[in-house]
């Protein structure tokens, strides 16, 4: 169970390093701002209010789980942003 304890959380952290660059790229987006800003509200008074470390895993992780695939969409959109520049260079090369 550990194993698989350990790689999920792997797979959080890889996810949440995307979401910086998830909420730069679709800064303008107002629908972004609204899901972060509340995950992030919930999840600071869950952990504020929560004594019991347990429930606090278990109440927070609907909101990390959003802010996860969030930053997933961000992978995604960092690999088609690096295939747009990359068919550019190519094309540029090329000529």
């Amino acid at each position: 169970m550990r194993k698989i304890s350990a790689f999920e959380m792997a797979v959080v952290y890889f996810a949440l390093i995307f979401l910086p660059y998830a909420i730069w790229y679709w800064r303008k987006r107002i629908e972004i701002w609204i899901i972060f800003i509340f995950c992030i509200y919930m999840m600071l008074v869950y952990g504020l209010v929560v004594c019991n470390i347990g429930t606090l895993y278990r109440m927070r992780y609907v909101y990390i789980t959003t802010l996860v695939a969030l930053g997933i969409a961000g992978f995604i959109a960092s690999l088609g942003q690096l295939k747009i520049k990359r068919e550019y260079w190519k094309n540029k090369c090329a000529q």
